[in-house]
């Protein structure tokens, strides 16, 4: 079976020489974008109140399915090497998630469907991992800035 690689064409990091400032301003750029991405999605869903915690950012109940698709070393993805997870809990800068084993990737796609309004993607870095009790892996991390899914203009299931 052939596997599928993808290029991501994502923002380039910044140049060794580049002032601090100007990586900073990106950056934030990128997390501004994310933020509001993710409100976006948040709003497509019924939500119930954000949970309150000492966390700075308030989390969402997210119990929906997460499409997952892996980015290798050179920044292409694994499209063929895609799962699904069930999600758990949705900020505007992270998510985590439950999946029967452990990772062996730390940065994805996640890809939500979002009804008529097709897909939406979003660079993820997985930051940590527990085993619950119930048998299955706690997952989370922060997303890095917003991309395009793997499966815009596709329906799954169809076929």
């Amino acid at each position: 079976m052939s596997e599928t690689i993808i290029s991501i064409e994502g923002t380039p990091s910044a140049p060794q020489s580049a002032p601090l400032n100007s990586t900073t301003s990106s950056r934030q750029a990128q997390e501004t974008k994310v933020r509001v991405t993710v409100r976006e999605l948040i709003s497509w869903r019924e939500f119930p109140t954000a949970v309150d915690s000492r966390r700075t950012e308030k989390r969402h109940p997210f119990p929906y399915p997460i499409f997952l698709t892996p980015i290798n070393e050179s920044r292409e993805l694994l499209v063929d090497e895609t799962f699904v997870v069930i999600g758990k809990h949705l900020s505007e800068l992270g998510v985590d998630f439950y999946f029967d084993q452990p990772l062996p990737c730390r940065r994805l796609v996640a890809s939500f469907e979002t009804g008529e309004s097709g897909w939406l993607g979003l660079d993820l870095e997985l930051t940590w991992c527990r085993f619950t009790r119930y048998g299955l892996y706690n997952n989370g991390g922060r997303f890095l800035q917003v991309t395009d899914s793997p499966f815009s203009g596709a329906q799954l299931g169809s076929g």
